[in-house]
């Protein structure tokens, strides 16, 4: 049977809504924005954090589509199925990320910087001595590697980190891993590459171009950090 009918509900339901689209764009307008509205009320904590309230935004226009092909004869569910469905499965989301408000981020950034802290001088090879002549001192368990880079307005020295997929997922255990990164992309502490969390580079030793997160250097007095030299002179 799912062969036989496979795409027909969707077929249907898109031209039941083109048609309703073209007779009363208006109506259509505010029945959907007052189901999502609905939605998001009903599920955004008081005090939740964007991110939460962005992700039910999204799952509140499934449950307003879903209620529509309701409505249009499509699903032969009972009126309100496919919101509470869809509610169920928000929660699911919302009790995966483990809070709905801001200290999971800054508990995320106090445990980035705490591995770092930790480990930046143990498990990062220096990429100007491992490309010249070899690593200067033996590296365990490598985490990936470190350059040391100079701000443009005063030329202070800190360092940046390309840290290798695995690593990443030890720094940030305990957390889903693409949350953390779009969290930590967010904040401006990894560069994204090509729209993607993550950059691919050549690193010293290693061949062809790697896939790994780019965490770029602070400086006091560039907040954003965007531009500046390494210490061989090359932009970044």
């Amino acid at each position: 049977m799912t062969t036989n009918y496979y795409g027909s509900p969707l077929r249907a339901y898109l031209e039941k809504l083109v048609e309703e689209r073209n007779r009363q764009p208006v109506q259509l307008h505010e029945r959907l924005s007052s189901l999502i509205e609905k939605f998001k009320t009903l599920s955004v904590p008081p005090g939740a954090d964007g991110q939460v309230t962005r992700v039910a935004g999204r799952f509140a226009l499934i449950a307003a589509g879903g209620e529509l092909a309701t409505e249009y004869g499509v699903t032969g569910w009972p009126v309100g199925a496919a919101f509470d469905g869809v509610m169920v499965c928000f929660r699911a989301w919302l009790e995966r990320r483990g809070t709905n408000g801001k200290a999971e981020t800054e508990t995320l950034i106090q445990q980035v910087e705490a591995f770092f802290e930790l480990h930046g001088e143990s498990r990062f090879a220096p990429m100007a001595a491992e490309g010249i002549r070899g690593p200067a001192r033996a590296i365990i368990n490598r985490a990936g590697f470190s350059r040391g880079v100079n701000s443009v307005p005063s030329g202070d020295t800190a360092t940046e980190y390309f840290v290798f997929p695995s690593a990443f997922r030890e720094m940030v255990v305990g957390f889903d891993q693409k949350w953390a990164a779009a969290v930590l992309a967010e904040s401006g502490m990894i560069r994204r590459g090509g729209g993607k969390t993550s950059v691919s580079i050549n690193l010293p030793g290693m061949g062809k171009k790697q896939r790994c997160y780019h965490f770029t250097a602070k400086f006091a007095d560039v907040p954003e950090n965007i531009s500046g030299v390494d210490q061989d002179g090359y932009p970044f």
